[in-house]
């Protein structure tokens, strides 16, 4: 394996060509953008987007289904039982949440907790039955909005891979390598996260939807429209007329509500985005493919070993520094009280030091 050159180790991010004629570089064979991107989504390689000029955001918390925000499909279990919902083939691609009890995903036929002699309807028969309203992200665990306020994000975010940003980089692959178009449709949204796992979904105002009455977006349209069919002034200063009126029935209306609810998840990533790989991300898959063996203290990015110090640094000083008096039940209230005695330290962050912490037991056993 070749070494980088001597600008690679400056640089935060690189295109996607850039990346792919590194990755030739180090590994002495032809890399193409195409594959780039497949590392992507396949899970080798973390994939990244540039927000050339901004865009907005909401932050999102990670839950347990237990605790995301739900509304009442149905006033009780009975009631649900009755409704032959579960018949004809309907399927529920949801869990439910009835009480403390939360159901399975159904694709067919009666669920067992629909049967009038079952424990769990017994137990639960008067209990409303309520439908997780939060995005399902896996593994028992769902989005909340953490306020649901709007945010200015920019710069390098990973691709969370779990929405529309995840199409549209398989669209990006289709194009490349001749495939059909992706026409799959999500209603999640998008989604980006930091390096130290928050998650937000990306953000579009009704003013950039052409098709909400008295938008800019609509005026773009209506002008390209006008110019198509050679209209003329007269007829085009009507139209031009009475989108100002629509535009200021918009305005007043945008005026009356909050802010936050002038927007909508955006259905991919932004038209004037840029997809790049961060420098750190292509070292831990260079890393990964050299194997431990051939990998050296020299191989971690400074972004990568500022964590490792900064996690190494919060420990000592929970064993034998400011907080060696603490004690902790478990990992999980170790990680969380780190989390809030050293917020916005890199790294940090009780999700990231979960994924370390594991990664940690796993080369220990693996050493034994």
């Amino acid at each position: 394996m070749n070494k980088p050159g001597v600008l690679f180790n400056l640089k935060e991010w690189l295109t996607i060509p850039d990346a792919a004629r590194h990755l030739s570089t180090i590994f002495d064979e032809s890399v193409t953008e195409a594959d780039i991107l497949r590392l992507g989504l396949d899970g080798h390689l973390t994939i990244s987007v540039y927000f050339v000029n901004h865009t907005d955001a909401k932050h999102m918390n990670i839950v347990p289904i237990e605790d995301v925000y739900s509304e009442v499909l149905c006033d009780s279990l009975e009631e649900f039982a009755n409704d032959h919902f579960w018949e004809n083939g309907r399927r529920l691609k949801s869990p439910l949440l009835i009480g403390d009890f939360h159901s399975s995903v159904w694709e067919k036929g009666k669920p067992d907790y629909l049967d009038t002699k079952s424990p769990n309807f017994q137990k639960y028969k008067n209990s409303p039955v309520r439908m997780p309203m939060g995005v399902n992200w896996g593994g028992g665990q769902w989005l909340n909005y953490s306020s649901g306020d709007v945010e200015t994000i920019s710069g390098i975010w990973d691709l969370a891979m779990a929405g529309a940003e995840l199409l549209d980089l398989e669209q990006e692959w289709q194009q490349l390598t001749g495939g059909p178009d992706v026409t799959l449709p999500t209603l999640d949204g998008t989604f980006v996260r930091t390096l130290d796992g928050e998650i937000y979904q990306l953000q579009e105002s009704m003013d950039q939807n052409e098709n909400v009455s008295g938008s800019l977006a609509q005026l773009e349209k209506l002008k390209k429209y006008i110019e198509a069919n050679n209209f003329k002034k007269d007829e085009a200063d009507k139209l031009i007329a009475k989108h100002a009126e629509e535009r200021k029935l918009y305005i007043d209306e945008k005026n009356a509500r909050p802010y936050s609810a002038d927007y909508y998840p955006a259905g991919g990533l932004p038209e004037d985005s840029v997809l790049v790989v961060r420098t750190e991300a292509l070292m831990e898959l260079q890393n990964q493919i050299a194997g431990p063996k051939n990998c050296s203290t020299n191989d971690l990015s400074p972004r990568t070993e500022k964590a490792y110090l900064n996690a190494i640094g919060a420990l000592l000083s929970c064993l034998t520094g400011d907080f060696k008096e603490t004690t902790f039940s478990s990992e999980a209230e170790l990680r969380k009280f780190i989390d809030k005695k050293y917020d916005g330290y890199y790294g940090l962050k009780s999700r990231t030091l979960a994924e370390k912490f594991a990664a940690a037991k796993k080369s220990i056993n693996e050493a034994e």
